[in-house]
């Protein structure tokens, strides 16, 4: 093999750098590829120039290989560490990500890319706070970063406060200016205040010369809560738009997302089986982890072998409420029909419970019960103070209601740092639970839910769990049906009120006018008064689906 020279390695750049000016990409791969395999003692930036190419190119994992590959070579390269990161984000795998960011934000805590980094996936596992937190100091370290802005732009909105997402993107075009950017973060947040019809002018504007997918989504999510016409020329323009954009769409995710939109709009025309071909095709785009069944089969054996002993924390005059069961079930529901006793504060899905577990289990989630027995008298009353001061330092003194869904799997360590917590256990049709999972475009951990198949495992799985806990700790836990509560919340309420210690003296079903934060994917329907259209909507795709 020739050796590399200075001039012919300017060269080589020169014809590859011309060749992506160009939107060769192709050309620009066949040149790299020649110049690797023709020569030795490559330098570290070839491997980074070739991961360029295949990121360009939309082969995040061939990115990620040959990233991971010069990052290897020069692991103090933050150019490398951060491109790596990016495109592990882009397969999904922010695990991956954050493994290669945290260590970089220890030797550069002011790096506002990597405190970026960190905040897509502090948002994607569900850190909310830690996303602001992160995404906050990238800005204190760099004002000029505008992409930074629309990031907490965006979280803003997911977090519940559309609010503030409008005042940050007024600051945004005095500062930097107008964009089509611009305008699909204005739609999302007006969407979240339920200004359907003034999001969806927002972007309509821009459709369909616009090539920026976040514009196309937020046309279609206004369009959901739109008229019937308004629905059909949103579907055929995504299709339309989808067809002429698809080089654009920079992830799986991305495509994913308008794939969703798409059976959500074909579902509301009442075109089922077509609904049901879109979201079969977005779950696919969208699935980046393989769900193991075997891992949860391990799990609920577990549970089942589980036996507590009488090491407690502290009873806490039932301050400490968690809403529990699977997705799509009426949690969020329930939520807000308690927050409207003004007894109660709603604290969404914190994760406190979660970080509490990792911390005994020393990042051994799924071993966790076996280190309970290891906590001795002052660890359960230390934990328990920590945690219930988590609470109070958002809630007040007020009764606290976490409804982070998959703590049903936490309920041991929940009764023994709180005696007398209340733990209501929210279910609904497994079928029902089933069709709304696989339609939705959750964000977070959630590998059970691409196909119906799975979901009705998971359903099943999660049913044996709490069954072994309703036995173990029967006085902490009520189990309440979605449908009986929408047919019969004047009985049902009352029941709850009194389980939790708050007497039922509101009227819990005006909870749709309340101007608090929902930041779970159920926060249109619970801007709306009770309705029972939801219950029985399995039937609609009985004859395109096996819920077997």
């Amino acid at each position: 093999m020739p050796e590399i020279t200075v001039e012919v390695n300017n060269l080589v750049f020169f014809e590859v750098d011309r060749a992506l000016r160009s939107r060769d990409v192709g050309q620009a791969e066949a040149i790299a590829i020649d110049y690797l395999r023709a020569h030795k003692n490559v330098d570290a930036e070839w491997f980074f120039l070739l991961g360029m190419i295949y990121y360009k190119n939309l082969l995040f994992k061939e990115a990620a290989i040959i990233f991971n590959r010069a990052h290897v070579s020069v692991p103090n390269s933050l150019k490398f560490a951060l491109q790596l990161a990016r495109s592990y984000q882009m397969l999904g795998h922010y695990g991956k990500s954050e493994a290669i960011l945290l260590p970089l934000l220890a030797s550069d805590a002011d790096n506002d890319q990597v405190l970026m980094l960190l905040a897509v996936c502090a948002d994607v596992a569900g850190k909310r706070e830690d996303a602001l937190a992160f995404i906050d100091r990238s800005i204190i370290v760099n004002d000029a970063n505008v992409e930074a802005k629309y990031l907490k732009v965006s979280l803003l909105s997911n977090a519940g406060h559309p609010d503030s997402a409008i005042s940050l993107l007024d600051h945004i075009v005095n500062r930097h200016g107008d964009s089509d950017r611009v305008a699909a973060l204005r739609s999302f947040a007006l969407e979240r205040q339920g200004k359907y019809q003034e999001a969806f002018a927002t972007v309509e504007r821009l459709m369909p010369n616009t090539d920026l997918h976040a514009v196309a989504l937020a046309y279609g999510r206004a369009a959901m809560h739109c008229d019937t016409s308004t629905r059909r020329s949103s579907f055929n323009g995504i299709k339309e738009w989808l067809t002429k954009n698809e080089l654009f769409l920079l992830s799986s995710q991305d495509r994913s997302s308008l794939i969703f939109i798409l059976g959500d709009l074909a579902d509301k025309l009442g075109n089922f089986e077509e609904a049901y071909s879109f979201y079969i095709k977005a779950n696919s785009s969208a699935c980046v982890e393989r769900y193991d069944r075997s891992a949860v089969s391990m799990f609920v054996g577990r549970c089942m072998r589980y036996e507590p002993n009488n090491i407690c924390g502290i009873n806490n005059n039932r301050e400490n409420i968690f809403i529990v069961g699977m997705p799509r079930a009426g949690s969020s529901l329930i939520e807000k029909m308690l927050v409207k006793s003004g007894e109660i504060f709603g604290h969404g899905e914190p994760g406190y419970v979660g970080r509490v577990v990792r911390q005994i289990s020393n990042g051994d989630v799924v071993n966790y019960l076996g280190f309970l027995d290891d906590l001795n008298k002052n660890s359960v009353l230390s934990l328990a103070t920590r945690l219930k001061a988590a609470y109070r330092l958002v809630g007040g003194n007020l009764k606290h209601a976490d409804k982070m869904l998959f703590n049903y799997q936490f309920v041991p360590l929940i009764v023994k740092l709180f005696p007398d917590a209340r733990i209501i256990h929210v279910v609904r049709d497994y079928r029902d639970v089933a069709l709304s999972c696989f339609a939705h475009n959750f964000s977070g951990n959630h590998p059970y839910k691409f196909t119906i198949s799975d979901i009705i495992f998971q359903f099943r799985a999660h049913i044996e769990i709490m069954n072994r806990w309703k036995l173990l700790f029967p006085e902490n836990i009520i189990t309440i049906e979605y449908e009986r509560l929408v047919y019969y919340p004047t009985s049902v309420m009352p029941e709850i009120s009194k389980f939790i210690g708050i007497i039922p003296n509101y009227d819990f079903t005006r909870f749709h006018e309340l101007n608090t934060a929902c930041i779970t994917s159920s926060y249109a329907q619970v801007k709306q008064p009770l309705y029972r259209t939801a219950i029985g909507r399995w039937h609609l795709y009985q004859d395109i689906i096996d819920f077997e």
